[in-house]
């Protein structure tokens, strides 16, 4: 299903629908239909923000939804709700538990990506916050000891040392690396030090935000859908991600409900939360008492990639589509008994981690690059491959990152393990161009030196967070960026 841009009305996104198995109606069995005809045209800029409602007004029906889909996920018959609804593994579909299950997910309140953690809260998703989340928006994204992906020339040689593979060449192959961090700042340059050479590169900070900006999903195509506007989350595969349908809204609750708990140990003014033991086993850091915020950050998105069902299409479409799984170009769709390839996957995760960003404290970005399987034993990687997608999770505050990678079953991988060497088996070329980098914040950027890596949760203490937030007026830094 392409989107095209209208060149008569520059800023208009025009979804023309060609027929075929497409984002259109759940109908009572359980399929998609479509028709061919063009389903919206409307100027983007007048498009807002995605199904955005006010979270904190959540009406009584939808609580009580909540709580319901808590009880059937209780009782384990989440699954057999999903099946009713989509008609999956049956010779017959009972209509009966179909409706109810479609009724039941219809009902649930839609959390979209504007979200925040009190709206999880305000829908009884969640008993409680992340205490200090608030606080998170005021912290810096760039600050020293920060890794960061950067272009530069490198060691090519993908059979040679590990501690040489990626890092700085003089005169080697220009390519990004993962093997950087933030030292200082010159003007209008980063000063980055990357692996290999001793002196830091003096990077244009345009270029180091180009690669190491979130996206802003709501720069991305729109689309109207049955339930409302979608955004279009991959330029490969034409994914629509609708937070109003009923099957992304029982996706997204169910990760939040499953991870409450979770949640609730989670305190962005500290490196490390108390989960057993007490402040005094905290203080010494015994067993499980000294667990780090950033690993159940991480075990928190874990969760939303298990909820997501999804499986590579391997065999003939007949042998698929007997075990009931189809394609769909809808998110919420593919995340119930679908198929998909690499960026299919990587589209329908990071469809489904947007809505938690705010709420749990993290950066995402969609991956394009190539992988290094087919080079041959002291050949060169082709690094400005495109054959494979997925996500990076930047976590906030420890900027640590990390990747995620659905069709290789891989959750929160590190960079070093993902990028280097051929048991990574990947190479990160550029970023997926279906949608911008987010805007720079005037507080994104402290390189002073009195905030770094090691000291981030620092940010919190009451005079970090006056001096960032008086940095420099919003509209002085829109008017110089």
């Amino acid at each position: 299903m392409p989107i095209q841009n209208d060149p008569k009305f520059p800023g208009v996104g025009v979804r023309i629908n060609q027929g075929g198995n497409e984002t259109g109606n759940v109908t009572g069995t359980g399929n998609v239909t479509s028709t061919n005809q063009v389903t919206e045209v409307r100027p983007l800029s007048q498009a807002g923000a995605v199904g955005q409602v006010n979270m904190l007004e959540i009406p009584e029906a939808q609580k009580a939804a909540v709580k319901e889909l808590k009880n059937v996920i209780k009782q384990g018959k989440l699954n057999a709700y999903y099946d009713a609804a989509i008609g999956y593994g049956q010779p017959t579909v009972d209509k009966e538990l179909q409706a109810k299950a479609l009724a039941l997910f219809s009902a649930l309140p839609a959390i979209n990506p504007a979200a925040g953690a009190d709206s999880f809260v305000a829908s009884g998703l969640w008993t409680t916050a992340p205490r200090n989340i608030e606080l998170l928006e005021s912290v810096a994204r760039y600050i020293p000891g920060r890794q960061v992906m950067v272009k530069t020339t490198i060691d090519p040689n993908i059979d040679g040392p590990r501690s040489a593979f990626l890092a700085y060449k003089e005169g080697g192959t220009t390519a990004v690396t993962y093997r950087a961090v933030l030292v200082g700042e010159e003007g209008d340059k980063f000063l980055v030090k990357v692996d290999g050479k001793n002196e830091p590169l003096k990077v244009p900070k345009t270029d180091i935000y180009a690669l190491n900006q979130p996206v802003d999903l709501e720069t991305c195509r729109k689309v109207r859908t049955q339930y409302g506007t979608g955004y279009v989350v991959s330029d490969w595969w034409q994914n629509v991600a609708d937070y109003n349908s009923p099957l992304m809204k029982a996706k997204v609750a169910e990760a939040a409900i499953k991870m409450e708990d979770l949640v609730a140990k989670l305190d962005f003014t500290k490196p490390k939360v108390e989960t057993a033991g007490g402040a005094i086993g905290a203080l010494f850091g015994r067993g499980r008492s000294g667990e780090k915020m950033v690993e159940v950050q991480k075990q928190c998105l874990q969760i939303i990639h298990d909820v997501i069902d999804m499986k590579y299409p391997s065999g003939t479409p007949e042998q698929l589509s007997a075990r009931g799984r189809k394609h769909h170009t809808d998110c919420g769709q593919a995340a119930v008994r679908g198929i998909g390839m690499c960026r299919e996957q990587a589209s329908v995760m990071f469809a489904m981690l947007q809505p938690f960003t705010k709420a749990l404290g993290f950066d995402t970005q969609f991956i394009d690059g190539t992988c290094y399987r087919d080079v041959p034993r002291g050949g060169q990687p082709h690094f400005g491959g495109s054959d494979h997608g997925w996500v990076h999770v930047q976590y906030r505050p420890s900027t640590e990152l990390y990747i995620i990678d659905r069709t290789w079953g891989q959750v929160n991988v590190s960079a070093d393990s993902a990028y280097g060497g051929r048991m990574g088996d990947r190479h990160p070329g550029q970023l997926e161009n279906f949608a911008s980098n987010a805007k720079l914040k005037p507080n994104d950027v402290m390189m002073d030196g009195s905030i770094s890596v090691e000291n981030h949760t620092t940010q919190f203490s009451e005079q970090n967070l006056s001096r960032a937030a008086t940095h420099v007026s919003q509209t002085q830094w829109n008017n110089e960026h």
